[in-house]
């Protein structure tokens, strides 16, 4: 009998991970640009560089403009405190010259002087280029970011302009994409019983081109678990500032994805998890691992933090928390890390829908998940017994056919 009891335990625990991955899922889609986006991008992109090589200065060289950022690699958040909540897109344009042809502040006025010949109503500097604003009609904006290729620390990458310093800055936007994207794709092993149910509908046993996922009526593409836990992560760090009225001290998401990459490769790559949700959880708990962050404390108690920037030799991406003026930024950083890991274990403790929905509202925003139960309850309508309530591979709800449901719970989750 005690058996019995231990196996429902865990087939519920394995049943709430489930249904929780698939509405974490539903969620995260609400960060992702549309199919339409999309395609308005790569129209925009292909006619900036057509524009831009109608320069005559610029003609002389061999010009590429493309994506980087959040964007790139899959991750993209809209930021909340912008007046339209447009997504962030960064173009790297790389101009194909020597080092030391020409200045970084001539490389960057000739940019804008172009950019200015035709987007001048929508365009304004940025330190290290220049941002194009279609947030109003399309919710996105462009950063164009001017660059040089370079060799640092015999490394090929780019020197990209800085307006701030009026010099060159060693930079690898692209190899932080691939590398991001490859160690996306190399993926954990996934051994819960039942969860190869929600695997292959989604992934190819954890890897998967296509996922159809209900209530939305099409295919859409799905993202790898470490893609997912860096665009919850983001999302989660923007509310949180937010209701503090901090928005503007927020941890730069390049130090959230950087932290997450090497944890996935250090604790997720190689291990054996009972379900995706566990993948997630784990990355969570190591958002403030000390070996990631090579937190030193000397002997006056005086805490300095080194964090890699795995493709840009000798970067120390957190440099500014050692600044004494800086120290409150990892004092915070340290703070919401501390909650969202508190909010990612309590996610499989809740019982029933009806308190997971305001726990997820209050932790990621209800504008992203108030839409996603609507669209659930009227995909699968209840009944007063909620007898029809079930679980599907790709969502998580049990059926009855496939489980009964605990008497009280009247959620589908037990």
């Amino acid at each position: 009998m005690n058996d019995l009891v231990i196996n429902e335990t865990l087939e519920e625990l394995s049943l709430r991970q489930r249904a929780v991955t698939g509405l974490l899922e539903l969620i995260a889609q609400s960060c992702d640009l549309t199919p339409a986006q999309h395609e308005a991008i790569r129209r925009h992109y292909t006619d900036k560089i057509e524009h831009l090589k109608e320069c005559t200065w610029l003609r002389q060289y061999d010009l590429s403009l493309e994506p980087q950022g959040s964007v790139s690699y899959g991750v993209p958040v809209r930021p909340i405190e912008r007046k339209h909540s447009e997504h962030d897109v960064d173009l790297l344009l790389t101009v194909k010259a020597r080092e030391g042809e020409f200045g970084s502040d001539e490389l960057h006025r000739e940019v804008g002087n172009q950019l200015r010949s035709k987007y001048r109503a929508i365009m304004s500097p940025i330190r290290y280029g220049w941002q194009l604003d279609y947030a109003e009609t399309e919710r996105f904006h462009f950063d164009i970011i001017a660059a040089i290729p370079t060799r640092h620390a015999g490394q090929e990458m780019v020197a990209v302009t800085d307006w701030k310093s009026r010099d060159w800055k060693p930079s690898n936007p692209i190899g932080f994409r691939d590398g991001i994207l490859q160690a996306a794709a190399r993926l954990p092993l996934i051994d819960g019983q039942g969860e190869h149910l929600l695997l292959n509908s989604r992934m190819n046993t954890a890897n998967a081109k296509e996922v159809i996922v209900v209530p939305l009526p099409e295919n859409t593409p799905m993202k790898m678990p470490l893609q997912r836990a860096i665009q919850l992560t983001k999302r989660y760090r923007e509310v949180w500032f937010s209701r503090r009225g901090k928005l503007l001290q927020k941890t730069p998401s390049i130090i959230l994805t950087t932290i997450l990459w090497q944890a996935y490769e250090r604790f997720v790559l190689g291990k054996k998890f009972s379900s995706i949700f566990a993948v997630l959880e784990t990355l969570a708990s190591h958002l403030d691992d000390t070996t990631i962050l090579n937190i030193q404390v000397d002997g006056y108690n005086r805490v300095t933090y080194n964090l890699p920037n795995p493709t840009v030799s000798g970067e120390n991406l957190v440099k500014r928390w050692n600044e004494p003026e800086r120290a409150k930024e990892a004092e915070d950083y340290f703070m919401w890390v501390k909650d969202y890991q508190a909010f990612v274990r309590s996610l499989t403790r809740i019982r029933g829908l009806n308190w997971l929905q305001p726990l997820l509202s209050e932790a990621l925003g209800s504008e992203l998940v108030d839409p996603v139960f609507k669209r659930m309850t009227e995909a699968v309508r209840s009944t007063p017994t909620r007898a029809a309530v079930g679980y599907t591979p790709a969502l998580g709800i049990t059926s009855a056919a496939a489980i009964s449901i605990p008497h009280h719970t009247y959620d589908g989750i037990p």
